[in-house]
């Protein structure tokens, strides 16, 4: 269990350091909004996994993720020299995707709800007299 809770750790580190650097450090021009989502690192801390998200459209995901690519060594020597692990961790960056999916399904969910905010989907029997929908009320 306790290496499961070491794993975490450094994960989180590396999560916040990846954050630093590309926010700070990083003056790429292609460079559009970035946010670091989560880090996952190998058992043995050999292998990390850096999931980011970009605001804007594909293309300047894209470019986003060239400029990331080509500062992938920088990242990740800064990243060994703040862990201070005996082997530095092999650092690859992803688009997270969990991003984009809860946006689209946050505009479904808006398309049926309808522009207004309410239901699209009508319902008659809301409309009828309250006598005439229930009619064991009399008894």
């Amino acid at each position: 269990m306790s290496s499961k809770r070491r794993q975490d750790r450094v994960a989180e580190r590396i999560k916040q350091e990846a954050s630093r650097i590309i926010l700070q450090d990083l003056k790429d021009p292609r460079m559009g909004f970035v946010t670091v989502i989560k880090a996952d690192i190998s058992a043995d801390l050999q292998r990390a996994r850096v999931y980011i998200s970009v605001l804007g459209e594909s293309d300047e995901e894209q470019k986003t993720m060239k400029a990331l690519q080509h500062a992938k060594g920088y990242i990740q020597r800064t990243i060994a020299q703040h862990l201070g692990l005996r082997r530095a961790p092999i650092i690859s960056l992803f688009i997270d995707e969990g991003v984009k999916k809860s946006a689209r399904i946050e505009d479904l969910l808006k398309q049926i709800r309808g522009e207004d905010g309410e239901s699209a989907v009508s319902v008659e029997e809301s409309d009828a007299p309250a006598s005439e929908s229930n009619p064991r009320e009399d008894a």
